[in-house]
């Protein structure tokens, strides 16, 4: 459907426009609220979701010109992708693992349909905002979303990873009575350094000397690293290898379903999109699928042969994701490389910095309300 025009906000003060197409939507004024971090908010990011999942997206924004402030949304159901980071019925019960409890997941399912806020990636949960935006853009675009998720027979909201350090976002949610408990850390690393040279000098000795012992274990293994265009021909075997990788991690997912993902989303990219790979006798045995957007590099998905990498005992992710990454930023003209969550430990110690990061739940009726303060207290 086209952008509807709704009344959102404090005795329906401020007209909201809504609408679940990105074409539909005001893409040259959306995008130039988009900031560093903000790509899967941007309409690049938008257009790639909309491919994978097209009935899924709802787009909201405060209507005025130029747009002060915006937000996007996905309708989750039981028939949505599991996902461990964006599922709310399957994030609560990762946390509930993480305490040492098993989850009661036919109870957690029932949370669903869930109005997933701020977008669809496993990373920052975004409200994007322009020049001149308010607290009151923030309340009602938020109570904006509580009317859209009620209309489409959610029972609950969430806004999983808000950053802490945004006040705004933090204060108006608290205000309306969401639900708030501590998230996981987001990791990225500043790009403050000219060449790899300068990377390493931020370390200190012992942390050099580890550094350069592991990328010597890696080329002593016949490895070679690249940073290249995105080949359309690997993709099968792209597909296998982040199958291996999210299959050690509890999110299955098929390698045929990734291949497809992957595909879809380097077509609409286009050269925005790249490979840091790791090549054996030519073949490549792992890789890191990365954005460059603005001044961003974007870590988007990754995977491994791990048998070839357990059979060598090779620091492979590192070698990639942080020594090739920090060769690649300054010639990149990146400031900033987005790692994305979990490892944190391993992550700063190569140079990155936890983003502390909240979760903000709504409940829509009493059970849901009751079930989430009952799991999340215990």
């Amino acid at each position: 459907m086209a952008a509807s025009e709704l009344r959102y906000g404090r005795g329906g003060s401020m007209k909201i426009s809504h609408a679940t197409k990105v074409a539909d939507i005001p893409i040259n004024n959306w995008d130039a609220m988009a900031a560093s971090g903000d790509f899967y908010s941007s309409s690049w990011g938008l257009r790639s979701f909309e491919e994978l999942y097209p009935t899924e997206g709802n787009y909201l924004w405060v209507d005025s010109d130029p747009l002060r402030a915006a937000v996007a949304c996905y309708c989750l159901t039981s028939e949505s992708r599991p996902s461990p980071f964006t599922r709310l019925d399957r994030i609560i019960a990762a946390r509930v693992r993480e305490r040492g409890d098993e989850p009661d997941d036919e109870a957690l399912t029932t949370l669903l349909p869930t109005l997933l806020v701020g977008g669809r990636q496993a990373g920052p949960s975004r409200l994007l905002r322009g020049a001149g935006s308010t607290v009151a853009d923030v309340v009602g675009l938020i109570e904006g979303t509580v009317e859209v998720a009620a209309e489409l027979g959610a029972r609950t909201l969430v806004m999983p990873y808000v950053d802490a350090s945004d006040r705004m976002l933090n204060e108006a949610l608290q205000a309306l009575g969401w639900l708030n408990v501590p998230a996981s850390d987001y990791y990225q690393m500043d790009v403050a350094w000219a060449d790899f040279d300068g990377y390493l000098a931020s370390f200190d000795r012992h942390r050099r000397h580890a550094i350069r012992r592991e990328i010597s274990r890696v080329d002593s293994a016949g490895v070679q690293l690249a940073h290249e265009p995105m080949d359309y021909q690997l993709i099968p075997l792209l597909g296998k290898l982040s199958e291996n990788l999210r299959r050690k991690y509890g999110s299955p997912r098929p390698a045929a379903d990734i291949a497809l993902s992957l595909q879809e989303f380097a077509e609409i990219a286009g050269d925005k999109v790249s490979l840091l790979t790791a090549r054996h006798d030519g073949r490549v045995v792992g890789y890191v699928q990365i954005i460059q957007w603005r001044d961003d590099l974007v870590f988007r998905d990754l995977g491994f042969d791990y048998e070839f990498v357990e059979r060598h005992e090779l620091p492979l992710y590192f070698a990639l994701g942080f020594y090739k990454a920090a060769q690649i930023a300054p010639t990149s003209n990146a400031r900033c490389i987005h790692y994305g969550m979990g490892s944190g430990e391993a992550k700063v110690r190569r140079g990155c910095t936890a983003v502390q990061q909240t979760m903000y739940i709504r409940a829509l009726d009493r059970e849901s309300e009751t079930l989430l303060g009952n799991t999340l207290r215990a």
